[in-house]
């Protein structure tokens, strides 16, 4: 596919893992050589999602993994809720990159809005609340907690730009 003509090539690829059996440090290297391909052959414009089903519960993990090693995004819902058991939904993704200090996530995104959202679709999805064990979106979520992630990327973000500006200066 990366050798087709630009014009006729597609705008990316999309990696789904069905199983959620992969560990993250299989599934690195695979999207690390998939990534490297589509350079290789002149794709740089083009996006590479990963779609990660849960099981095993390493789906989290390994779309950081896989984010980390030339995925551009992730095609997900903003739930978890989905077909078989599940997929790493996006509002998760997001909440960690923005805990491991992602500068862009804040700035991007309005994650009190996207949790919400992501309450609303299990609600349509499945008819009930969050599980109470759901870590980012459920009734456990520590009240509080995500106004706290959200202050520490924004403050990142902050100190992002005032460095940027005094490059552009």
């Amino acid at each position: 596919v990366a050798r087709l003509p630009p014009h006729l090539r597609p705008l990316g690829l999309l990696v789904e893992e069905p199983t959620g059996g992969y560990l993250p440090c299989e599934l690195g290297p695979w999207v690390a050589a998939l990534r490297a391909a589509m350079d290789q052959h002149g794709w740089h414009d083009a996006r590479l999602l990963i779609h990660m089903h849960h099981n095993f519960g390493l789906a989290e993990a390994a779309v950081l993994e896989c984010l980390a090693c030339g995925c551009d995004g992730v095609w997900a819902a903003a739930c978890n809720d989905g077909a078989a058991m599940g997929h790493a939904g996006y509002l998760t993704t997001l909440v960690n990159l923005a805990r491991l200090g992602n500068r862009h996530v804040a700035a991007m995104y309005d994650l009190p809005a996207l949790l919400d959202a992501a309450r609303r679709i299990t609600r349509i999805a499945t008819g009930a609340e969050p599980a109470a064990q759901e870590e980012v979106y459920g009734p456990r979520m520590p009240q509080g907690e995500l106004g706290e992630i959200m202050t520490h990327a924004r403050s990142l973000a902050m100190e992002h730009q005032q460095c940027s500006a005094g490059l552009a200066s």
